[in-house]
């Protein structure tokens, strides 16, 4: 007879949540549970961002080139609807 599968709410561990129950003996779950959480809290991000050092005037230039690039987009968006 085939194991019923855990639902999430029953994994899930309340107030911790990089945690969560392997319910069943059902790791598999558990585990792509687990990655979902990792991804939406964006830990696996900040994880890979710190393997190397970043200069922060490299991070000031690349806020900078983002800034610029969003302004654009607005300044171009604005001229197609207005007819500029």
């Amino acid at each position: 007879m085939k194991k019923q599968r855990a639902k999430k709410s029953e994994m899930i561990v309340l107030g911790k949540p990089n945690h969560v129950k392997v319910v069943n003996d059902d790791i598999n779950s558990a585990i792509k549970l687990w990655k979902q959480n990792m991804k939406f809290n964006e830990k696996v991000d900040i994880l890979k961002a710190k393997k190397e050092h970043i200069k922060p005037s490299v991070l000031n230039r690349k806020k900078k080139s983002d800034a610029e690039f969003n302004q654009w987009l607005l300044d171009k968006h604005y001229a197609e609807n207005n007819g500029i």
